[in-house]
């Protein structure tokens, strides 16, 4: 009952986000709506990557798992690596 209060209260901050992003969303989804939550946090977040798939729900994690494994090595294939730690830490 209250995430939808989170939610509004977020957005104003949204450009404070730093951070790579991807969202995948299904245009079917009836839950994260892809025109009312996706595309719009994607647009206030430049260094998004929005990927919408037609026909998809809300768990497209379990529709297309090897899209969201390979988005997330995608991803950290573009980070860059940590320095190295002084031997013996």
């Amino acid at each position: 009952m209250t995430l939808k209060q989170a939610v509004i209260e977020q957005v104003p901050r949204y450009g404070e986000i730093k951070v790579p992003v991807t969202i995948i969303a299904g245009d079917a989804d009836r839950t994260v709506f892809t025109d009312i939550h996706s595309r719009p946090f994607a647009q206030a977040v430049p260094q998004t990557r929005l990927i919408v798939r037609a026909g998809l729900g809300h768990m497209v994690q379990n529709a297309v798992p090897e899209l969201v494994i390979g988005e997330i090595d995608r991803m950290v294939a573009g980070i860059a690596p940590a320095e190295a730690l002084p031997a013996g830490l």
